[in-house]
């Protein structure tokens, strides 16, 4: 859910700067944050007049385009009438400000793109697609989360909170964040919430906070099969009552109206009691399903283990992050690399042939490689 929000100006009747908080929060703690704010007005921009200019002996940024590239001219767009004004205004802005500046003999043209805001006004931008294609990717990309935990593997200590914990003798258990079996219930939940979600939303899915709290409702009071009972019953002891069971004569709801108020406090205390003994038996329940999943699942898996001096085939995404297939009839698997050394939790140590050490990997990212 949003908060309401309350809006506080910066500025002055004339010259409006409006920023907006959380009605939530008490006057006090409002007027400090307005104080606060007046204080720093300074550093947020409200106008392109305000965004200064960047020295070019700091920073200059220079597109790199494909060799042989053909430069593209997009046929000019028809636009409504009413809108033309509103566009000639905001390019006249941009061109006082310097954002932007006029050329007699371009050889790149490329179309104005314009959204229509909430308040009726207009942001113009432009498209950029052909000239992207043009260029390349950036060949410095975001670290995957997946090789920088790998990376870690055979390392005593691995970040500040262990030598912390090793200081003041601290306990902590390290687990893989995406290969240990114990990381895997948020995901599950995660992705049963979202399949509810998808059942429950509009047309145009703007209404999912809206329907994440009837998500919940029904993934909470739905029967589990692995518990053989429903979530909400495990944490207070009784089933739900349904809003449909007041409309629709049920024994439950029978039962309960014919109880006077010191019957319905000893049921309810003896359910209460017998909470325990319920979580217990859903976690037997529980503990006799997932062997049954296990086995399900991995009846056609076959397991792997490497030995050092073993000849391997790594998969290609998890070192070469940039790399880009040729074709699609391009193996996936790079090699040829040797197991230099074996780590625990089925992590592995390669190098190449001529000695070059590669991070270390997970063994499901490996397979042998026969002569």
């Amino acid at each position: 859910m949003i908060d309401d929000l309350k809006e506080l100006n910066l500025g002055t009747s004339k010259e409006s700067k409006p920023i907006f908080v959380s009605a939530l929060l008490s006057a006090d703690k409002i007027d400090e944050y307005y104080q606060l704010l007046m204080e720093y007005k300074d550093v947020f921009p409200w106008t392109y007049k305000e965004m200064p200019d960047l020295d070019p002996t700091i920073a200059v940024r220079h597109l790199v385009v494909k060799p042989g590239t053909q430069p593209i001219k997009q046929t000019q767009r028809c636009y409504r009438s009413e809108l033309i004004p509103q566009v000639e205004a905001e390019i006249d802005m941009l061109i006082e400000t310097c954002l932007i500046r006029e050329v007699q003999y371009p050889k790149w043209i490329s179309n104005i793109v314009i959204v229509l805001k909430k308040s009726r006004q207009i942001r113009v931008y432009v498209d950029f697609h052909d000239l992207n294609d043009a260029c390349p990717k950036d060949d410095f990309p975001l670290p995957i989360i997946k090789i920088m935990v790998d990376a870690t593997t055979g390392h005593k200590a691995l970040s500040l909170m262990d030598k912390l914990c090793e200081k003041y003798k601290l306990k902590q258990h390290k687990s893989s964040m995406y290969y240990a079996p114990t990381n895997g219930l948020a995901e599950t939940f995660n992705k049963k919430l979202c399949n509810i979600v998808k059942k429950v939303i509009g047309r145009t899915k703007r209404d999912w906070h809206e329907r994440t709290s009837e998500a919940l409702w029904a993934y909470r009071t739905t029967h589990m099969t692995p518990t053989q009972v429903t979530h909400y019953s495990l944490v207070y002891g009784v089933e739900a009552v349904l809003p449909f069971e007041s409309q629709i004569p049920s024994l439950k709801m029978a039962i309960q109206e014919g109880l006077t108020e010191e019957e319905n406090t000893k049921l309810r205390l003896q359910e209460l009691e017998a909470l325990d003994e319920r979580r217990l038996e859903a976690q037997q329940h529980l503990e006799c399903y997932q062997p049954q999943l296990f086995q399900a699942f991995n009846k056609k898996v076959r397991p792997r283990s490497f030995q050092i001096g073993n000849l391997v085939l790594a998969l290609r995404k998890p070192i070469i992050i940039t790399y880009k297939t040729e074709s699609k009839f391009t193996s996936k698997w790079d090699g040829l690399y040797v197991i230099q050394k074996v780590y625990t939790n089925d992590a592995y140590l390669i190098m190449v042939e001529n000695g070059l050490k590669i991070s270390p990997i997970n063994g499901r990212f490996l397979k042998h490689y026969y002569l």
